[in-house]
């Protein structure tokens, strides 16, 4: 990290290789909103990547009017644009310093409507300057690398969870600290760098024990849980589920989060059953198409597991149909085929397989180029 915190390395802002990602901001938005909101996340980082004294000097009186005059004519709802005017008036009023915190709070705001939305060019440029605005918050750079993450930028998301643990340890934020480096192994595991993710989840946990944090304590253990599950060390997997269950009653946290892991332990070991009851749970947090998709796919696998033939008639055409809706993430509907194919072969149900498996090939060639989709073979979970 440069030790001038306004400074943003370029790693910040863009993944190796890619365009300059902000630009997509005008595939979200029609063309005089987006034009607004690109102006405005650009020139906020400049604003905080610039010392305070000098401020003043960035922008022209005219740029000013031309700002407020796309406002005046923007189609956002009212409460974004509030947001927005408040935004460039601290912009565009050499005068006016706003109190700390506030250009955060407020770019914040406007990355979690976005966010919400499924905005995820304009929700990341907004956590971006909410973070440069205020460059020793480390809850403010783990933000942007959750919101990175949550749409796939994973380059990006890891280098702002190594930001926000150099600030955190700086500050002694120890909440942050211990939640980045939580993070940072869930994001980990999603790439497949099961033994990156251990030594994550294994120094949050560390950290968090260190300091009496006891949710950050219990996530870590449910994340060292899903590397067991991972990698397919069962008899590991059960122990650290066991730790994880303790940690979850005693502390009252991480109940969503281990019933989603205990669904991959108990569908690895046969235990299907079970893994419906955790679905149950899992079910109530399903809140976006995608999760419902999925989580339907697995219930009708684990249903099928199960011999309850009813509930799997109930659930695969729901995740069926829902799987065939083109704008909902490429390897989430791949992973849904290959959860419907497990559960139409286990049923016997060699037509329904052969369609899912065909779909997942498909989708897998088309938009996730590099993946092998294998079918099941009669008999296996």
């Amino acid at each position: 990290m440069d030790s001038r915190p306004w400074v943003v390395p370029p790693a910040l802002m863009n993944d190796p290789g890619e365009e300059i990602s902000e630009l997509k901001v005008f595939d979200e938005h029609p063309q005089g909103d987006a034009l607004l909101l690109f102006t405005l996340a650009r020139d906020l980082v400049l604003w905080g990547s610039t010392p305070a004294a000098q401020r003043g000097e960035l922008f022209s009186p005219e740029a000013g009017r031309g700002r407020f005059r796309q406002l005046a004519a923007s189609a956002l709802p009212a409460q974004v644009a509030t947001l927005l005017d408040i935004l460039a008036s601290v912009l565009h009023t050499a005068k006016l310093a706003p109190r700390p915190g506030v250009v955060t709070e407020i770019c914040q705001r406007i990355a979690r409507w976005a966010r919400a939305g499924g905005m995820g060019e304009t929700a990341l440029a907004f956590a971006q300057a909410a973070a440069i605005a205020e460059p020793m918050d480390a809850r403010a750079a783990m933000l942007v690398g959750e919101t990175a993450a949550a749409f796939g930028r994973f380059p990006r998301a890891d280098t702002w969870f190594q930001r926000a643990i150099g600030i955190a340890r700086r500050v002694r934020d120890w909440e942050s600290y211990t939640g980045s480096y939580e993070k940072a192994g869930w994001l980990a595991l999603g790439r497949g760098r099961t033994d990156e993710a251990e030594n994550r989840f294994r120094t949050a946990l560390r950290a968090a024990r260190r300091r009496g944090i006891s949710a950050a304590a219990t996530h870590a253990l449910i994340g060292l849980l899903q590397v067991a599950v991972e990698t397919g060390r069962i008899d590991d997997a059960r122990l650290r589920h066991d730790r994880a269950a303790r940690a979850v009653r005693r502390n009252r946290t991480g109940e969503a989060l281990l019933a989603a892991v205990s669904v991959d332990l108990w569908m690895l070991t046969g235990e299907f059953g079970r893994a419906l009851e955790c679905l149950d749970l899992v079910r109530l947090d399903a809140r976006t198409r995608a999760d419902r998709m999925y989580v339907l796919a697995r219930t009708a696998h684990a249903a099928a597991g199960a011999g309850d033939l009813d509930r799997l008639s109930d659930t695969w055409p729901h995740a069926w149909e829902l799987v065939k809706d083109t704008a909902l993430p490429g390897r989430m509907r791949i992973r849904t085929c290959l959860e419907l194919h497990r559960a139409a072969a286990l049923a016997g149900d060699s037509i329904r397989a052969g369609d899912a498996f065909r779909l997942a090939a498909e989708l897998a060639g088309a938009d996730e180029p590099g993946w092998r989709v294998l079918p099941v073979l009669p008999g296996q979970p």
